[in-house]
């Protein structure tokens, strides 16, 4: 009997060794990364220095490029949006990102199926694992999900998931990526009918992440700005109907511009909500005019 309790001692000595020893490992893996969007992520962990703050989905990622904005208003962007993602993440980013340095603008690209519609919202708390010591982050994942807090004991937990991506940053610099901008080149090659909008059933946590993002801009004396960026034959603005609500209530900017008739060019777009390079070089005009409207 001894024997066994000694051997389960053991194993669980030596398990605590190596997951401790695990997160030493990924946590110097981020912080050497090349650049990516793992060296991003790092970045606002350990503070930056950014005017003005992008965020959204990957139509934030693939349509504002921080050089343009950056030439024409002098003043330094960075690009924190990502891929298959929306508030849930974007509220933690910007969390992360104030905690060390408040920007003036934070410029936010609303797309309804990541940061409004009623979903299974777990999948989002992947990329923030890594950061579950910041007590914000805490906060918000065991909101979402109250196992989060003993999971999260383990370093490889918080890093199983991302363990593949963070190994690949540290080897592997990832290309045409600008200060967060990741450029799409090719044209698209299909046409379609107008797509018309479906309703959306409206996920509460999601709305309520935006009033607190929005409580703090107004604390922190950030001027938020929601946009609808450009797509082709694709009516995004119709479903956004909290958000215009929330602008109208606290004052606050809101662009649209998804059926803009001057974005009806095919050639302008990767995919049918993605602008390529060419489009969102004519789109950064459009967004350079909106930003110079508003009092910052």
């Amino acid at each position: 009997m001894k024997k066994a309790i000694f051997k389960l001692l053991l194993f669980i000595v030596v398990f605590a060794v190596i997951d401790k020893c695990s997160g030493l490992i990924f946590s110097w893996l981020c912080r050497n990364a090349k650049p990516s969007y793992i060296k991003n992520l790092n970045s606002i962990e350990q503070g930056r220095n950014d005017d003005i703050l992008v965020l959204g989905s990957s139509r934030a990622m693939h349509h504002y490029d921080p050089r343009i904005i950056e030439d024409s208003l002098n003043l330094t962007c960075f690009n924190g949006g990502a891929m298959s993602n929306g508030i849930v993440l974007m509220y933690g980013i910007f969390k992360l990102y104030i905690k060390k340095h408040i920007p003036k603008i934070l410029i936010y690209d609303i797309y309804p199926p990541f940061d409004l519609e009623l979903e299974e919202k777990s999948k989002y708390l992947q990329i923030l694992r890594p950061y579950y010591d910041n007590e914000d982050i805490q906060s918000l994942q065991i909101q979402i999900d109250s196992k989060e807090k003993y999971k999260n004991i383990s370093y490889l937990y918080r890093y199983n998931s991302q363990a593949p991506v963070i190994i690949a940053s540290f080897l592997k610099e990832a290309k045409n990526l600008f200060n967060g901008y990741a450029p799409l080149f090719n044209k698209m090659q299909y046409d379609k009918e107008f797509e018309q909008p479906q309703n959306i059933k409206f996920d509460e946590l999601k709305l309520q992440l935006f009033q607190r993002m929005i409580a703090d801009c107004k604390n922190h004396n950030i001027k938020l700005v929601f946009m609808v960026s450009p797509a082709y034959k694709k009516d995004i603005h119709s479903q956004i109907g909290p958000i215009k609500h929330f602008c109208e209530d606290y004052n606050i900017p809101l662009f649209i511009h998804d059926n803009d008739t001057s974005f009806s060019n095919k050639d302008l777009f990767y995919d049918s909500v993605h602008l390529n390079d060419i489009g969102v070089k004519k789109y950064m005009g459009v967004v350079l005019s909106n930003l110079k409207q508003i009092d910052y």
